[in-house]
């Protein structure tokens, strides 16, 4: 049997004052996920009760090391430089039960030219500070920060390398669920790039399982974490039989409007044999544009004449969820003015109220109350 190496990290190791605010953590505390079965389909369930659906956030502060953060975009530079427990603390007040932290496959690779020795013990200080505050994790690869950096949109040797680094480390702790590689670009409509992705995830998910990690692990669909009713008969390979299938349902083309849901994801995910979780969605628009009279950054589908239904069709996502055991995590908690409103980002949420279009609706605006009122509903 291969000895796994665990150490729960001082919760005042990273962080601020406020971690006098964390309880102690234990890798056997509440909020224990498995993929079981509820009226005989796979369902996640949470200390052995299910459906669970992940009221989650988020968060990119821990997108990098340190050590690259010069790399990053001054937006992105101000989220790591003003991350702290603070900012998990403010996640459970939100409502949320769950957070997603995306971290950076280069530093995390022991043969990449950005590999940070410390990065792995940030992360976990943490993710056990998270855990310990009762909310369940979802830790994901993510190789696009820091950017330019090779890319590869897909899984790889790297993702190898950088699993067997990290997921001994939350191996006893089933409460955290291991995100096996975020938004993989392999096209999911030809029967080549389906095998590619499920030879790619299936290689990932034998490597976790090889270190001793037994926890749940999420797997992104092709063409950027679209779930297509063809991949279920490329299903990823597990040992465990602990897999959980994400898609990313972003308002954008085809995936804006309910009649494209079936197609995109919906069809897959009813099926008797998977289960599937919203694992990032949002839809916002944040700083003003060079005119004044709309949004710098934006995901909206701007040039459909019904983007005017937008509001309503995002609740109609959630009911959606709901209906598939699926919980949603929003993109982005830290993220200015997507969730939160950059004038008080702990407290203040934004909104729809005042949506015209995508276009000419003065920011911010986004799926931050939305978020909170599913979250605070007891059907959830």
């Amino acid at each position: 049997m291969k000895l796994i190496p665990f150490v729960i990290v001082g919760l005042f190791s990273y962080g601020s004052a406020s971690a006098q605010q964390v309880p102690p953590y234990s890798p056997s505390g509440a909020g224990q996920l498995v993929v079981s079965k509820c009226s005989g389909k796979p369902c996640l369930t949470r200390d052995g009760v299910g459906p669970y659906r992940p009221k989650g956030l988020i968060v990119l502060g821990l997108a990098t090391a340190t050590s690259s953060r010069q790399l990053l975009t001054p937006t992105f530079q101000k989220i790591e430089q003003s991350f702290s427990t603070n900012t998990l603390l403010a996640v459970r007040k939100f409502g949320a039960d769950s957070v997603r932290f995306n971290v950076s496959q280069v530093n995390l690779d022991p043969q990449s030219s950005y590999y940070d020795a410390a990065y792995a013990g940030q992360i976990v200080s943490y993710v056990q500070q998270t855990r310990a505050l009762g909310l369940t994790v979802l830790v994901e690869i993510n190789d696009e920060q820091p950017p330019n950096t090779d890319r590869l949109g897909m899984p790889s040797d790297a993702t190898l390398r950088a699993w067997e680094h990290l997921a001994p480390l939350f191996a006893p702790d089933q409460g955290i669920m291991l995100g096996a590689y975020n938004e993989p670009k392999v096209p999911g409509e030809s029967s080549s790039g389906l095998a590619s992705w499920q030879a790619g995830y299936s290689s990932v998910v034998a490597k976790i399982r090889a270190v001793g990690a037994k926890n749940v692990i999420v797997i992104d669909g092709p063409d950027v974490a679209k779930l297509p009713t063809a991949a279920l008969s490329y299903l990823v390979a597990d040992s465990a039989h602990n897999l959980v299938y994400a898609v990313h349902p972003f308002p954008k083309g085809a995936m804006a409007f309910p009649n494209h849901w079936p197609d995109l994801f919906g069809r897959f995910c009813a099926s008797p044999n998977v289960q599937c979780q919203i694992t990032a969605w949002n839809m916002f628009g944040s700083g003003p544009n060079a005119t004044g009279h709309g949004s710098e950054h934006m995901i909206c589908p701007h040039e459909n004449p019904k983007q005017v239904q937008m509001p309503a069709i995002s609740q109609e996502l959630f009911d959606a969820a709901k209906a598939m055991n699926s919980g949603i995590y929003g993109w982005a908690f830290d993220y200015p003015d997507v969730i939160m409103d950059s004038r008080d980002p702990l407290a203040k949420t934004v909104n729809f109220d005042n949506f015209v279009d995508c276009r000419s609706t003065p920011p911010p605006w986004g799926g931050g109350e939305l978020l909170r009122r599913n979250f605070s509903d007891p059907r959830w």
